[in-house]
């Protein structure tokens, strides 16, 4: 029965995932031996299965890689799996370059790879706090603020064209730079 699901399951996900399911958790038990069909399952089936892969998947030549260089679901899988069991990039034979900037993000998210802290950027926030209020240069707030670091920035030199004629403007605009 379960070979005549699998067959039609290219067609139904949640099919496609429970046959696989099935199919691993028997190949767990030594029931069967084959699962090769993992490489033929669609990518929302196999980033779902990720967490009951065999470790033997999480070697050269294993499902982690196509996880890994999939799509970004898989990436998302595929990295949180790596965590979980421990696997570095170099036990399956994977440099960082081979990976997508998604998938680097994850992994370095998740500490699976180191990340780099270069500040290449001059940090035209730091520079303003110190010349305002005699705070320490540390080139920090790009890394603080992320997305919203041009929106400081511009509340900041705002605040500071206002600061000799409009000190109500001025400590709004403080308070705005802090929230």
């Amino acid at each position: 029965m379960a070979r005549e699901d699998a067959r039609k399951r290219s067609h139904c996900v949640a099919l496609s995932w429970g046959v696989m399911h099935f199919l691993i958790r028997c190949e767990k038990e030594g029931l069967i031996r084959d699962t090769s069909r993992l490489s033929k399952e669609h990518s929302i089936s196999r980033s779902l299965l990720a967490p009951i892969f065999r470790d033997r998947e999480f070697s050269p030549g294993g499902q982690a890689i196509t996880l890994l260089k999939g799509t970004l679901m898989e990436q998302l899988a595929g990295a949180r799996e790596l965590q979980k069991r421990k696997v570095t990039l170099a036990s399956l034979g994977l440099r960082q370059r081979d990976l997508s900037p998604s998938c680097k993000t994850a992994l370095a998210s998740l500490g699976v790879i180191g990340r780099r802290h270069r500040v290449t950027q001059r940090d035209w926030i730091s520079e303003c706090l110190a010349e305002l209020y005699g705070c320490s240069d540390k080139k920090i707030w790009h890394l603080l603020l992320g997305t919203e670091y041009e929106h400081a920035l511009q509340l900041l030199i705002e605040a500071k064209a206002r600061f000799s004629g409009a000190y109500s403007d001025w400590l709004g605009l403080q308070d705005g730079f802090g929230d």
